[in-house]
């Protein structure tokens, strides 16, 4: 007697549920302190941020790009009817790899020209999108906004969230109970076809005399 496949369609879509929820909390975590970083270095509108706060962002870098790569993999697997645009996904699923194996990547791809070739496909297909960049870079302007890599904008990451969420709780209204709203962005006029992505009031929590996107009086 065979026993039923342990995934059953239902069981397959929560877990793209699943995955969707924890991508956009990551998300969440890292913008704020991203869009710091951007007000004090990039922007130079607010102090220096302690460097345990940008070896944080960098760590919670990493963190939206497994969770958003188990996404991708749980669409794939669940033959989902939303997919991941390209290259936003293989580059997803490249990154995902060169920061969890970092050090077999640093010492290629951090080296200025580079001059070796990536031993693994995960970094041969980075390198291949981006013959000059690094994985473990900084990427913002304020036409496109954030980027955890060179070719994966967090506003199509939260686009994709955002379509799967959507498909998720049409198909399935019980599973919706799986996913909760955006929190304040950090972030205003990401929505201005003319590209203002600057960092908001509110993120700045130290030395601007700003709070709740208000000047103090």
């Amino acid at each position: 007697m065979s026993l039923p496949p342990y995934f059953d369609d239902r069981s397959k879509v929560r877990e793209v549920a699943v995955w969707a929820a924890a991508t956009q909390t990551q998300i969440e975590r890292w913008e704020p302190q991203f869009a710091r970083r951007v007000a004090a270095d990039t922007w130079k509108a607010a102090p220096p941020i302690p460097k345990g706060d940008i070896w944080q962002e960098l760590a919670y870098r990493r963190f939206v790009l497994i969770a958003a790569a188990q996404l991708i993999a749980a669409m794939k697997f669940a033959s989902f009817p939303v997919r991941a645009p390209e290259p936003l996904a293989t580059e997803i699923r490249a990154g995902r790899d060169l920061v969890e194996h970092w050090q077999d990547n640093m010492p290629v791809f951090n080296v200025h020209p580079r001059t070796e070739t990536p031993k693994y496909p995960s970094g041969r297909e980075f390198a291949a999108l981006n013959p000059s960049d690094s994985p473990y870079g900084f990427w913002w302007n304020s036409t496109v906004g954030p980027k955890l890599l060179p070719n994966v904008p967090a506003a199509d990451l939260h686009a994709l969230i955002d379509r799967v969420k959507a498909q998720v709780s049409a198909d399935h209204p019980t599973m919706a109970e799986f996913f909760h709203e955006w929190n304040l962005s950090p972030w205003f006029g990401g929505d201005d076809p003319h590209g203002r992505w600057f960092p908001a009031l509110h993120i700045y929590d130290r030395g601007l005399g700003q709070v709740g996107g208000e000047a103090e009086p």
